[in-house]
């Protein structure tokens, strides 16, 4: 019996501890590997149902992410009336293997797939009918489709050369063509085009068009092309202009009513390269090619969202004013197109909104705006008389946390809206919200499944604060903290609650943390590493209005510098009980990155003991003559660098490169070796003049990455480096002080003769041990004399111990396994073994 109930007990154990081990915190494979949904959503034109893509990645060698289109039924008004409701969160139907689908009516959808286009319908999804063979690929997520009279009008975007056709596509990138295409690239330089953009080679005289199909009711239900249509009919032939823009640009550049499309393109008469400028033309379905410029002759910036009223009567979209200045403020723009006119609204409203919808009824527009770290939905009436100077914001108080990325009307009279938001610890979900109650019900539920349905929060939400503007008085700034797992918990007290703090720094410089989901520098995977980490919004930073914005502007390395600074010092008073002040570490990248190379010039406190940077600045002139977006060094530094005066003054200024003579601390760099905006040879100066001065450090080339890494393995591995080379200069979670201020001083026994190895004495055999526990793939003992490596040391009362800097993904799982990377250690006075 006593057998049997050990047995019991001991199964009974067993059984809690898997159940235990389930929850864990956010791993970098757990993010990576969560559903990557979509942040908008296509909506039925009965607004029945709504199609939200939904994609998953795979880190198998060799395997390609799996591409869904979920379709979600749309619940009735009257529904939401009911207190009782709850929402059903499975989708209706999936549509396995598609990227994007458009809704021809209420039944039936049309996608592509495989070089062709099929049109399917809901009752039956498998048996597909084909439309067309695709002779080129098109941008399938440009799919869209309008009614006019009886027929419908399908409208996508394909790349094609002058003679604008897709058959062309194939006779131009002929197999001789792409072998050459390979060897040789060559560009003319008489027309300021980019020749290389963000990651990838321009292909002269290739451009981004929209053509348009006709489809008709089929004998039998469904959807087949007019007899009238031979070909997709190209509606910008023989024009010089290309939309969507690219990098980004997408199907929120252009619009669809039933005579036609209008869109956005960068002003044709001027070189991409140094303009931002753009213009909003219209053009009809039955004259091709014939285009209406709708945006004025005087100067102003880019412009983006154009957007039929319901009627047609009216065109909205967003405007800068400033031709150069990418980061300008968006303004919101009406135009009549009987009267032919265009008017400014919310002209002085200080924020810059990202997108719009017009309500059902055409009498408000939906202003998706950047606030205070959150992306918020804001409304306004555009016939209003007298306009108000600012909109009102459209509360959803059942959403405490997140943000906003899209935002439409679900019912004719405007009484419920569908919009999808997103959270730091909540992937993007779609909602609906009733504008009578004020309520929001979530009608997914995806940030709960797959990868991410074991993950255990930490128990404390991630918290926004604000502390003094150290320059301006009166003024705050903004930022996010995040806690490690533990950090909270009650039994850890005193010395032994000393968590290491990591800061991460936005790129932009323009640009935010926000409360939104993110696949690339999530903080919540950095703090579940076992760091503090507080993410900073500091002079530069967007939606905290234009003056906090522009600041930056001829200013890089100055007041955001000083902000940045402030905000960790205000982090480490904040938490001074929990935190070790002497384990502080940075990361950032692109203008974060630059600005990590400006800390280690400026490092002078030792403030910072380790420094990751990902694809940044190096040298500020350096960077516009190998820039692809020459307008933005032009704008941000004042002019061009050869100009004499303040411009000049300003590249020179702010150029790390300048005070390498300060440089010391230890540092990360990572590069994507197709970045063509901050070109890999940024990384590649950083590192040189590092390992020159003798000061630790390592050099990862992201081969198949650009400015982003956006393949899951690389992505993976990007995260083992990122968090290996923290790890080994600060250490991670609450752990001895003696075993802490060790790691904070590693920088002290460091010597170029043993190969960038960095020596710490410990006195006891306790701390070896802990150490060994904490941290057992980074730490190797050394024997002082060059005896052949063994697998199986037997560590000393007073090992000497060493973290490699050449870190790698495959060091040993076990403590006493042995070490294989032996570049590190065949030239070294010392062998070395783990």
């Amino acid at each position: 019996m006593r057998l049997l109930a050990a047995t019991a007990a001991l199964a009974a154990t067993a059984a809690t501890t898997v159940m235990a081990a389930k929850q864990h915190p956010l791993t970098p494979e757990a993010l990576i590997l969560a559903p990557k949904t979509a942040h908008d959503f296509s909506l039925s034109p009965g607004k029945k149902h709504l199609t939200f893509p939904v994609a998953y990645s795979s880190l198998d060698q060799g395997a390609k992410s799996k591409k869904e289109v979920h379709i979600i039924k749309v619940p009735a008004a009257a529904q939401l009336q009911d207190a009782t409701y709850q929402p059903q969160t499975k989708p209706a139907a999936i549509l396995s293997g598609i990227a994007h689908a458009a809704w021809i009516d209420d039944e039936h959808l049309v996608y592509a797939n495989d070089s062709a286009l099929y049109a399917a319908s809901l009752s039956n999804l498998d048996k597909p009918d084909k439309l067309l063979d695709l002779p080129a690929p098109i941008a399938d997520d440009s799919l869209r489709v309008v009614a006019s009279g009886r027929e419908r009008k399908l409208v996508f975007a394909a790349e094609v050369y002058s003679d604008g056709t897709l058959e062309g596509v194939k006779k131009v990138e002929s197999q001789e063509h792409e072998e050459e295409w390979e060897r040789v690239k060559a560009y003319d330089g008489d027309n300021g085009a980019f020749f290389r953009h963000w990651d990838s080679w321009e292909r002269p005289g290739k451009r981004s068009n929209l053509f348009s199909l006709t489809l008709s009711k089929a004998e039998a239900p469904g959807w087949m092309l007019s007899k009238d249509t031979a070909a997709p009919v190209n509606l910008l032939e023989g024009t010089k202009v290309s939309t969507p823009i690219a990098p980004s640009g997408g199907s929120d550049h252009w619009d669809l009513h039933e005579s036609g499309v209008v869109f956005v393109t960068k002003s044709p008469d001027l070189p991409e390269a140094w303009h931002t400028r753009g213009e909003v033309f219209a053009v009809n379905f039955e004259s091709p090619g014939e285009l209406h410029k709708l945006t004025p002759d005087e100067e102003h910036g880019a412009v983006t969202s154009p957007r039929f009223s319901p009627d047609g009567a009216h065109i909205a979209w967003l405007q800068m004013a400033e031709d150069g200045y990418e980061s300008d403020r968006n303004v919101l723009q009406i135009y009549d197109v009987a009267a032919k006119k265009q008017r400014s609204i919310l002209a002085n409203w200080d924020r810059s909104p990202s997108g719009l919808s017009w309500s059902a009824t055409g009498s408000k527009i939906y202003l998706l705006t950047e606030d205070y770290q959150r992306d918020k939905v804001y409304e306004v009436d555009p016939f209003a008389s007298p306009l108000p100077s600012e909109p009102s914001l459209i509360k959803t108080p059942d959403l405490k946390t997140g943000s906003i990325s899209h935002f439409e009307s679900a019912t004719e009279d405007g009484d419920m809206s569908l919009f999808v938001a997103s959270s730091l610890r909540s992937v993007s979900e779609v909602y609906v919200h009733s504008h009578d109650r004020g309520s929001s019900y979530r009608l997914t539920t995806y940030s709960t499944q797959g990868s991410l349905s074991d993950v255990a929060w930490p128990s404390k939400e991630p918290e926004a604060f604000h502390y003094p503007a150290p320059d301006v008085e009166g003024e705050q700034r903004w930022g996010w903290i995040h806690t490690p797992p533990g950090y909270d918990d009650s039994s850890l007290k005193g010395k032994d609650a000393k968590w290491p703090v990591l800061i991460l720094i936005h790129g932009g410089p323009e640009g935010a943390w926000v409360d939104s989901w993110s696949t690339r520098w999530n903080p919540e995977v950095f703090a579940a590493q076992g760091y503090l980490v507080a993410t900073l919004n500091p002079t530069g930073s967007s939606g905290f209005g234009a003056k906090l914005t522009r600041g930056i502007l001829g200013d890089w390395g100055g007041q955001a510098y000083r902000d940045i600074l402030a905000g960790v010092h205000h982090v480490l008073h904040r938490e001074a009980h929990k935190i070790d002040a002497s384990r502080v570490a940075a990361a950032g990248a692109s203008y974060g990155g630059y600005m990590i190379n400006w800390l280690q010039g400026h490092n002078n406190d030792e403030l910072f003991k380790a420094l990751v940077c990902h694809d940044g600045v190096f040298d500020t002139t350096a960077s516009w003559y190998s820039g692809d977006e020459l307008y933005f060094p032009e704008s941000e530094f004042g002019g061009l660098p050869w100009s004499t005066g303040a411009s000049q003054t300003s590249y020179d200024q702010w150029s790390p490169s300048n005070h390498i003579a300060n440089w010391k601390t230890p540092q990360l760099i990572v590069h994507g070796a197709k970045d063509w905006r901050l070109t890999p040879d940024n990384g590649v100066s950083v590192f040189n003049a590092l390992r020159r001065k003798g000061v630790p450090t390592r050099l990862v080339s992201m081969e198949r990455e650009g400015h982003w890494v956006l393949d899951a393995r690389s992505s993976l591995r990007w995260h083992r480096e990122v968090f290996g080379w923290v790890d080994k200069w600060i250490g991670k979670g609450a752990s001895k002080a003696e075993a802490d201020q060790g790691r904070s001083r590693c920088r002290e026994g460091y010597s170029p003769m043993l190969g960038n190895l960095c020596l710490l004495k410990m006195a006891r055999r306790a701390e070896w041990y802990y150490m060994l526990s904490m941290h057992p793939h980074r730490i190797i003992s050394l024997s002082p004399s060059p005896a052949p490596l063994s697998s199986n040391p037997a560590p000393s009362s007073k090992p000497e111990q060493a973290f490699s800097t050449g870190f790698a993904s495959s060091l040993p799982s076990s403590p006493f396994a042995p070490y294989h990377d032996l570049s590190q250690a065949a030239h070294q006075p010392y062998a070395v073994a783990v």
